[in-house]
């Protein structure tokens, strides 16, 4: 609401930074619930696709009402229309989620938590400040390298930290680790890849934002078909290491594709196979990806686990996005910048799929009764 009546750029960008808020709250606390409600194997799989097609599903309806709303309402009604969404579903959520299990309350890293949200945010702005100011001013270099010491401070004061925001020993882990740094280069190719489908779509070949937004169609449907239809039977027979390298891989391939479409002459007909091969792909990876951060991991630290996933996300989706902000705007001919941005973000994705080969290897899970935490009245 705050966003939508926001008077000018200050107050959007702090109603944004309270949306932020509630997204770091809202997806750790959506996979605990899976995590903590479906043991692993089938029925996990099962209840993380359709987390991720609800996902896909959002994003398709986002693509296409946000074209509509801003074409006939103005950019406005993108922010008003959450509203009475996010009302229905803290109603439907008092009623339909149980009260969480009875646990020891442990104490809060503010320290590790400003550190952590200032190294962040320090290295996204450097890297967004870089092309326009220069590299070797205090806002490019100098903010990099502040945020490069602000992250080396998380990592001393986490291992000194009785209740630390981010559990080295967790981190650490081999399986964790290599999930997050491939949920960060996914994320960040991503975000990319979106930025470069939106600036080419409208201020190179200038459609307006519905036409823009009904070519992402393509993309976000074959996300969901992949999501809840090829994913849990892939995880079932191939265990998450097979199925996380083929996805991330095909993810890259499928960007490639879609880069070789954007021409000055293109336009959806030509994107089309590029954008339903990356759906398809990136959609089985993205469940994948957080079906690989609670593998393995006990009940109790399963809320960890899904923060870390998350922050390695956002993380990455924003330090990705600086990058091929940069590599687009440092072209004098803005195709040229797009083509560069693009094939980066491809092989970036490829490389991130050849990182999940570090996993260790996993053998399907069979299929355990469990009542599923949505069903149940205790975790």
């Amino acid at each position: 609401m705050a966003g939508g009546l926001a008077p000018g750029p200050e107050a959007l960008v702090a109603a944004r930074a309270v949306q932020g808020a509630g997204g770091a709250l809202l997806t750790p606390a959506t996979l605990t619930l899976i995590y903590r409600g479906f043991a692993e194997g089938p029925a996990r799989n099962r209840a993380l696709g359709a987390w991720g097609m609800a996902g896909s599903a959002g994003l398709a309806a986002g693509s296409l009402l946000g074209g509509v709303l801003t074409n006939y309402l103005g950019w406005e009604w993108v922010f008003f229309v959450n509203v009475p969404l996010a009302f229905g579903c803290v109603l439907a959520g008092s009623r339909l989620l149980p009260a969480d299990p009875s646990r020891t309350a442990g104490g809060f890293d503010a320290l590790g938590a400003v550190l952590a949200t200032a190294g962040a945010a320090l290295l996204v702005f450097g890297l967004a400040s870089g092309p326009e100011a220069g590299w070797a001013s205090v806002r490019g270099t100098g903010a990099l390298a502040a945020g490069v010491v602000m992250l080396v401070l998380l990592l001393i004061v986490e291992a000194r930290a009785r209740d630390p925001l981010i559990p080295l020993r967790l981190a650490r882990g081999r399986n964790l680790a290599t999930t997050m740094i491939v949920i960060a280069v996914f994320q960040g190719t991503l975000g990319g890849g979106f930025y470069i489908l939106t600036t080419y779509l409208q201020p190179v070949l200038g459609y307006s934002s519905l036409r823009a937004g009904l070519t992402f169609l393509p993309l976000t449907l074959a996300c969901m078909v992949a999501a809840i239809k090829v994913t849990p039977p892939l995880l079932n027979r191939w265990g998450i290491r097979a199925t996380l390298a083929v996805s991330t891989v095909g993810t890259g391939v499928g960007i490639a594709v879609m880069v070789a479409g954007t021409s000055a002459e293109g336009g959806f007909w030509t994107l089309l196979p590029g954008s339903v091969v990356w759906g398809l792909f990136g959609g089985v990876a993205f469940v994948t990806l957080f079906a690989s951060a609670g593998s393995g991991v006990a009940p109790h630290e399963q809320g960890v686990a899904s923060g870390l996933a998350s922050t390695a996300k956002e993380v990455g989706g924003a330090l990705g996005l600086a990058v091929f902000v940069a590599i687009v705007t440092g072209s004098p001919h803005p195709l040229h910048g797009l083509h560069a941005a693009g094939w980066t973000a491809a092989a970036a994705t490829v490389v991130g799929g050849l990182i999940a080969l570090a996993l260790k290897p996993s053998q399907p899970a069979a299929e355990t009764p469990r009542t599923p935490v949505l069903e149940g009245t205790s975790a």
